[in-house]
């Protein structure tokens, strides 16, 4: 089945009016589940297909596109972008990036920190194709409830998962139940990591404070600030439009979900 084709149907579902790339990405996966079956990155696709198409869609405003007047009508032709090609353009356009990836206020316990030659700190856009990112390298934070508890680095090929399996044994081990996450490697369609250099980042003044100013914002919530920081609003709506950071939703590692469910079963038959 045809990214295209799908975007194609979303927009013309809402009658031709623009939406926001996020907002068609969320319907093409609800409409066709197994679309993403094989695709990581449903918005950033969706994203890519919507800019590379300039003959079938008019961006009317920052990240909100539709259906060129003539693109409407059935039958439209088009070409498909090879998912290499997207995964290229990507990785340019990530270049503008420091944070390419990122998860908020993830679970400790959905994760099964018990297997450090298999680990699996899991996320996923959309109810997409599920991504590892335990050797994801970036920063990190430890935080519960009440507090943020601790904020580290994980820049070597072990990358966050490491570090945060350590954080489970050492003196912070009682001290938190929730982890955040930017990663400053870039995610493939297929859901692989790809690793960044120096020379993959073309900085702005501008990019770094955003950037910054985002990960504050999101992690400390101000009651003054109003918004998100640049790049981190809700749903992958980048406030720059062309440019998106990918924010993934925590996948419970299967392991972990088995052992609940056992748990469940013993304490119903324990009342038995």
């Amino acid at each position: 089945m045809k990214w295209i084709e799908e975007i194609i149907k979303v927009l013309k579902q809402n009658n031709g009016e623009a939406m926001h790339y996020a907002t068609i990405a969320e319907l093409v996966v609800e409409n066709n589940p197994e679309i993403t079956e094989t695709n990581a990155t449903p918005n950033q696709t969706v994203n890519q297909y919507l800019n590379n198409n300039s003959t079938l869609f008019e961006k009317v405003a920052r990240g909100i596109y539709k259906l060129k007047d003539d693109s409407i009508q059935e039958n439209v032709e088009y070409s498909e972008i090879p998912a290499e090609e997207i995964d290229k353009i990507r990785q340019e356009e990530s270049r503008k990036l420091i944070v390419k990836a990122y998860g908020l206020h993830w679970k400790r316990n959905n994760v099964d920190w018990k297997k450090p030659n298999d680990l699996k700190v899991l996320g996923a856009q959309s109810e997409a194709k599920n991504v590892n990112f335990a050797k994801m390298r970036g920063v990190y934070i430890l935080h519960n409830e009440q507090e943020i508890v601790y904020v580290g680095q994980a820049i070597s090929e072990e990358g966050i998962g490491k570090r945060l399996r350590e954080h489970t044994k050492d003196r912070l081990a009682n001290r938190w139940n929730k982890f955040s996450w930017f990663g400053l490697d870039s995610v493939n369609s297929n859901g692989e990591i790809i690793r960044s250099s120096v020379n993959d980042f073309q900085l702005s003044i501008q990019g770094i404070a955003d950037v910054l100013e985002g990960i504050l914002l999101e992690i400390l919530e101000p009651r003054s600030n109003r918004r998100g920081g640049n790049g981190f609003a809700p749903n992958n709506k980048n406030d720059n439009g062309d440019l998106e950071l990918g924010e993934y939703s925590q996948v419970i590692d299967d392991a972990v979900e088995k052992e609940l469910f056992r748990h469940m079963v013993n304490k119903y038959l324990s009342t038995k």
